[in-house]
């Protein structure tokens, strides 16, 4: 299984959706975690994206902002599944997404930050 071609066609499929509905990713990087078996047991996809606005918990605009971008980041997750064997498979559905992990938050300036945030993709059971 070429995991570097998988990796970068699934790199490829996200920018482009993501791009599409004004997500504006900094960097994304995939990682497969394989079992015993040579099966991908999940994967973490790890994404930095720039977030303009003000960051403020109290003001319902961030919240609703940040949510809202998860949300998409995961619509678009969910587009695009990975099957245990490292195929992609528009139709496969046996698959469950995490919440999201916030690693960092940079300041860059008065309204505009980097978020790093991630995810783990894992499969059902049978």
């Amino acid at each position: 299984m070429d995991f570097k071609k998988l990796e970068e066609k699934l790199k490829y499929l996200l920018l482009l959706d993501l791009r599409e509905k004004r997500v504006m990713l900094q960097n994304l990087s995939i990682e497969f975690v394989m079992d015993s078996n040579k099966k991908i047991e999940f994967y973490e996809v790890d994404f930095q994206v720039d977030y303009e606005g003000v960051i403020d918990a109290k003001w319902n605009n961030f919240k609703y902002d940040v949510e809202k971008m998860f949300d998409i980041v995961e619509e678009s997750l969910v587009k695009f599944p990975i099957t245990p064997d490292g195929e992609l498979n528009l139709k496969f559905g046996n698959f469950s997404i995490s919440e999201p992990l916030v690693w960092d938050i940079t300041y860059s300036f008065d309204t505009k930050h980097d978020f790093h945030f991630s995810y783990r993709i894992s499969y059902d059971e049978d």
